[in-house]
């Protein structure tokens, strides 16, 4: 049922529906499950006062918002390179076009202790470094002062932020 309201000739209805169901408990106070149906458009801010949005669609659009469930982490790896005493080399795996790097690292063969077999990295970062666009893949540069060879692989671990066409 709604109101009818006058104010200088104009006639306003406000109706507002209250579904079955008592609703949320807020500070105390019993608040209504309110159901709107079709599309709802909000000018202005939405506050949710620390409140959860549900049931949301997975995102199709840059712009759409995401849900936990709708985010994909993948890592790539590089073959690895061999690197013989007193050498230096670089390593940098890229991520699925569109995407970005979230983080990276190596993994190494040589086996053993770091006072026999010492090995430095150099460096280790996302690539490109932008203070405007995300990083899209990772840098490791790796030296071997030990006295054997040793085989390192690069990895970048990507977030997958291509929308998903709908189905």
């Amino acid at each position: 049922m709604g109101k009818y309201f006058t104010r200088t000739g104009l006639i306003v209805l406000i109706s507002v529906v209250f579904v079955a169901g008592i609703g949320t408990a807020y500070a105390g106070i019993v608040l209504p499950t309110i159901t709107l149906g079709g599309n709802v458009e909000v000018i202005g801010n939405l506050d949710m006062t620390n409140g959860k949005i549900t049931n949301l669609a997975p995102p199709t659009n840059p712009s759409d918002a995401v849900t936990l469930g709708s985010l994909t982490t993948y890592e790539i790896k590089t073959a690895g390179v061999t690197l013989s005493a007193g050498e230096t080399g670089t390593e940098q795996p890229s991520c699925l076009s569109g995407d970005i790097a979230t983080g990276g690292g190596f993994f190494s063969t040589l086996s053993g202790d770091f006072a026999n077999d010492p090995r430095y990295i150099l460096r280790s970062f996302g690539s490109p470094l932008s203070s405007t666009a995300p990083p899209t893949s990772w840098i490791v540069t790796m030296h071997n002062p030990g006295p054997t060879s040793l085989v390192f692989s690069g990895y970048v671990v990507c977030l997958d932020i291509t929308p998903t066409p709908p189905v």
